[in-house]
């Protein structure tokens, strides 16, 4: 690692703001390219197996690398793998590794050659007890673990043995969870591994100075190139900030400290977008905006749990819906970023016909109200983070105009996660952002048997005719068949429904003109490797 160690001594003696970390004069430094952005949720590891936030997931995503990767389309596109083999029943992947890759160097330690051990080591290491990562659900019911289910043909040959054909796993192994690491850094490190990773992907780590911010530099022997035949990644240094006030980060932004914005305060908003999600004329010309829908459907959830009899009824959940002006919180809460969520749980995107969900009609609401003959005024309660207050007052004023009456209590966003997971709220809003693109990862939210902490089913939902479609689909194999069986699934959640959503989001980006191939993803992923400045 003795080159890059050089060129970060060079690059440190600029990234010195606030005594720590970067000036503005870095780009013009030894003809360095430095890409600059602001990340303003926490950041507590560095280890992808450990990763849960979508902050984590940036940063590592720039680190690291897995067997397989993802395009702009989601579609499933070689990494370390050059190419595989799927049995017919679909129970064995045989993954055929590229000879030319390698893992950073650390401290003394110099690159060296990623093999099929490597891959073994770190899926082994995931779902080790021991390891206590959160990542388990990746495999845990898809391999029996007593039967080796992760095998080093040699050293370029690595099998993946599942108990059942599961159509999805492609996707599911982009994912950081399964990003492929050196046993001996990561055993050098032990715990301190979290802040000190070593990865094979495009940039390196160098620095990371908790609640200031981190720098990545280019990795020389990275093994993909891009255009023109030129080895990726065309910067040669991420820095990172760690400034958790998104105000004064857009402020920031705004002066050009930041190539790249993406997280806008509900009081900067209006002054930056529109009603209808575009530039401002303060900003329009100085900077580009890049909207894309991805896969996040918002959400308000019951507990199905719930002993409250209006939440017991699906007449009331049905009349909740109705009254719902979905148009109105994407024009005037969110302006225009977003998509009205008139189908199913499920992004359209991912189902082969669109789900009949739920539109505006109080007429009907008021039929459905009458019908459960039950008392619509006792409180109920709302649980929202502070920053979702906007729309929460909306749904408050949509409900309360047909006689419910609605308490709003605000909490932060670690507790509200927290009352959900034991059952001490019966109605909150939420989101789901997919992991990985299919149809499964939504439907999942409502398995019965994925009921919290073994799943994800936190609203406790449970339909013996949706559990039966979703055993049929993870048995299917033939993907017209097995998209018939989602969209059923996807309809059953409309018709007995345990959540109301609100809209399908789009993600923002707001970037310097000089800023190129800084392409968006359905899954809102960020890829740096690509991009290049002026």
């Amino acid at each position: 690692m003795g080159k890059v160690k050089v060129k970060f001594s060079k690059l440190f003696l600029v990234l010195n703001t606030l005594a720590l970390f970067i000036q503005c004069n870095v780009d013009n430094h030894d003809n360095l390219t430095v890409f600059r952005y602001n990340e303003a949720a926490s950041v507590s590891t560095l280890d992808p197996t450990f990763v849960k936030s979508q902050s984590e997931n940036w940063i590592v995503t720039q680190i690291n690398a897995g067997l397989i990767q993802l395009d702009t389309l989601l579609h499933v596109q070689p990494m370390i793998a050059d190419s595989w083999e799927i049995s017919p029943d679909g129970r064995e992947y045989v993954f055929h590794l590229k000879h030319n890759v390698y893992f950073h160097g650390w401290e003394s330690h110099t690159p060296r050659k990623l093999s099929a051990y490597d891959v073994q080591y770190s899926f082994e290491r995931l779902m080790d007890p021991k390891t206590a990562s959160p990542g388990t659900w990746i495999f845990s019911d898809k391999v029996n673990l007593d039967e080796k289910p992760f095998t080093a043909i040699d050293s370029f040959t690595f099998r993946l043995t599942l108990v059942r054909s599961f159509p999805p796993l492609l996707g599911i192994l982009s994912m950081p969870y399964c990003f492929i690491l050196p046993r001996e850094a990561v055993e050098h490190y032990g715990k301190d591994f979290r802040n000190n990773p070593v990865g094979c992907g495009p940039f390196v780590f160098e620095r990371w100075e908790e609640q200031v911010g981190m720098v990545l530099l280019k990795f020389d022997q990275y093994f993909e190139v891009g255009s023109q035949n030129r080895r990726l990644p065309y910067l040669d240094a991420i820095n990172i900030d760690l400034n958790p006030n998104k105000s004064s980060a857009f402020m920031d932004f705004s002066t050009g400290k930041y190539d790249f914005f993406n997280e806008i305060e509900a009081g900067v908003k209006d002054e930056i977008l529109d009603p209808y999600g575009n530039l401002t004329p303060k900003y329009k010309g100085r900077y580009q905006l890049k909207k894309a829908p991805f896969l996040n459907t918002e959400f308000l959830m019951f507990n199905m749990q719930s002993e409250n009899p209006l939440l017991q009824s699906v007449k009331i959940r049905k009349a909740m819906n109705l009254l719902i002006n979905r148009e109105a919180i994407v024009n005037n809460v969110r302006n225009g970023l977003g998509i009205a969520s008139y189908h199913g749980f499920t992004p359209p995107s991912l189902l082969s016909k669109k789900t009949k969900g739920y539109r505006l009609n109080k007429k009907e609401a008021q039929r459905l109200i009458l019908e459960s003959e039950l008392d619509i005024s006792q409180p109920l309660t709302l649980g929202v983070t502070s920053d979702y207050m906007d729309m929460a007052l909306f749904i408050k004023n949509d409900l309360e105009s047909a006689g419910f009456t609605i308490k709003i209590d605000i909490h932060p966003g670690s507790y509200l996660r927290q009352l959900r997971n034991e059952q001490q709220i019966d109605f909150y809003r939420g989101s789901w952002i997919a992991d990985y693109p299919d149809a499964e990862n939504y439907l999942a939210c409502f398995y019965g048997a994925n009921h919290y902490p073994k799943g994800p089913n936190y609203s406790r939902y449970q339909d013996d005719a949706f559990d039966n479609l979703y055993n049929q689909a993870m048995l299917e194999t033939n993907p017209i068949s097995r998209g018939l069986l989602m969209n059923a699934m996807d309809s059953i959640l409309m018709q007995n429904p345990p959540i109301i959503c609100l809209y399908y989001d789009k993600s923002l980006r707001i970037t310097k003109p000089s800023v190129k191939n800084l392409f968006s993803y359905p899954n809102n992923m960020l890829q740096l490797k690509y991009v290049m400045k002026d």
